[in-house]
């Protein structure tokens, strides 16, 4: 009997405590035309590389009973491929079903040899023995579905084409939470108009904050249409609207003049802290993306470690204070530089610094020092006395959207910031690494070649 083997691909991030309300509404969410098309191209593409007759992708539909069901979402036009699109299934007792719901990585090399799937009807009625398949989920961890390959002969399907197909699920997995973040802009977009449908009431009583008003709402539309552009540009104005909405807030908040009312205040609050999570998002990801498609550019010199942890600790300081954290920039010598973009190194030494600090205990510490490695490299050092990483997630930390067991406690993170570092570093010719150890903390290592 040829068993089952079920390697485990990634921790769903799924924080129920700081979850926002319409995050219940994500399952329902409809795919843009655009993305089908891409989708499309993936499914083919997986279909073609991997060389099997069929590549698809699927979409559960939950109905909170024993009845859930799993559709045919996109299939590949390749000859030998019985799956069509719309084709419905029950989930238990299926490979994708499976997959579904254990949110790990499945691999049957042939199902007829397998005691677990032989009997499966998907199986013999196809024609289809061996299985690849990878979930789907949206940002927040619930399932959106599978992306998986079939072949009509036994195969073992070798780590290049596991690798393949796990880009193609990462392709996926950004591309719906670009739909999620767009949700939840059209939800911040409502909101925001009732706003100012309250405020326009409120006018009428006010007269001498007519203008003012008036003059707000105006902004608060310009702003809105620019945000309503976010995510079909992607451009780095889009950053402009978020921040504009988040000043705006904090002045209705403080405005002692004329409060608020509960409920204003309640959608004030809202808007703020759903601004601050996508501002943050849309940041991390278009660093991300733009490291990835090579358009950073870089601008490489000496920098001394002594003005850098100068400017860092200034910044890093008060968060540290905030969370009753100890921190140490031990001076280095005056003479130690290293050779990089100081605005870039810049980020990723408070990136280390901010998670030495938010994944740290109470009265812990954080410290953080230079030394010369050898006559040609320079390290910086960032130790911390934090909760440390288990050493079976070593390997994925660095992995973008990975929080590694974090996401569902109450400290705050995207998931992306550690795999920015990481490019942000290897880019600069450096290397980024660490050791940790559950319960001491770690240290992080940040080598860049001496200036």
């Amino acid at each position: 009997m040829m068993s089952v083997k079920s390697l485990s691909l990634q921790n769903r991030e799924n924080d129920q405590q700081d979850m926002l309300p319409f995050e219940n509404e994500i399952v329902h969410l409809e795919v843009p035309e655009a993305k089908l098309k891409t989708w499309q191209e993936i499914v083919d593409l997986s279909a073609e590389l991997i060389e099997v007759p069929a590549g698809v992708v699927t979409r559960v539909h939950n109905h909170d009973d024993d009845n859930d069901e799993i559709e045919v979402f996109i299939s590949s036009n390749t000859v030998g491929n019985p799956f069509r699109q719309g084709l419905m299934d029950k989930m238990k007792g299926t490979l994708c079903g499976r997959v579904s719901d254990t949110g790990e990585q499945l691999l049957v090399p042939n199902a007829l040899k397998d005691q677990e799937w032989d009997r499966n009807p998907n199986i013999g009625s196809n024609d289809l023995i061996a299985y690849l398949g990878l979930p789907l989920y949206w940002p927040s961890g619930k399932p959106f579905g599978t992306i998986c390959v079939f072949d009509n002969k036994e195969n073992n399907f070798s780590l290049r084409q596991q690798k393949f197909l796990r880009k193609l699920q990462q392709t996926i997995l950004l591309d719906l939470a670009l739909i999620a973040n767009m949700h939840e802009l059209e939800i911040t977009k409502r909101a925001l108009g009732e706003l100012n449908k309250e405020l326009a009431e409120k006018s009428l009583v006010l007269k001498r904050q007519s203008e003012e008003l008036k003059v707000a709402k105006e902004l608060a539309e310009m702003a809105l249409d620019m945000k309503s552009q976010f995510l079909t540009t992607m451009s780095h104005e889009l950053r402009t609207p978020l921040n504009a909405i988040l000043g705006f807030s904090q002045l209705m908040q403080g405005s002692k003049k004329n409060p608020l009312t509960s409920k204003q205040k309640d959608f004030v609050s809202r808007i703020h802290s759903s601004g601050e999570y996508l501002l943050a998002l849309i940041n991390d990801i278009l660093d991300l993306s733009t490291i990835e498609a090579g358009k950073v550019v870089f601008s490489l010199e000496k920098v001394a470690a002594n003005y850098l942890f100068e400017h860092c600790e200034e910044l890093v300081a008060p968060m540290a204070s905030e969370y009753g954290i100890s921190i140490d920039f031990q001076e280095p010598d005056a003479s130690l530089s290293l050779f990089c973009d100081f605005t870039r190194v810049k980020q990723v030494l408070l990136n280390l610094c901010r998670n030495g600090i938010k994944y740290n205990h109470q009265n812990g510490r954080l410290d953080i020092w230079a030394d010369q490695l050898d006559v040609k490299t320079t390290r910086i050092t960032v130790k911390d006395t934090g909760m440390g990483i288990p050493e079976d997630q070593h390997e994925k930390f660095f992995e973008a959207f990975n929080r590694l067991g974090t996401g569902d406690s109450m400290i705050e993170g995207t998931g992306i910031g550690m795999a920015i570092s990481k490019k942000l570093v290897e880019n600069m010719n450096g290397n980024l690494s660490f050791i940790s150890k559950v319960g001491t903390g770690s240290e992080f290592y940040v080598d860049f070649p001496a200036g």
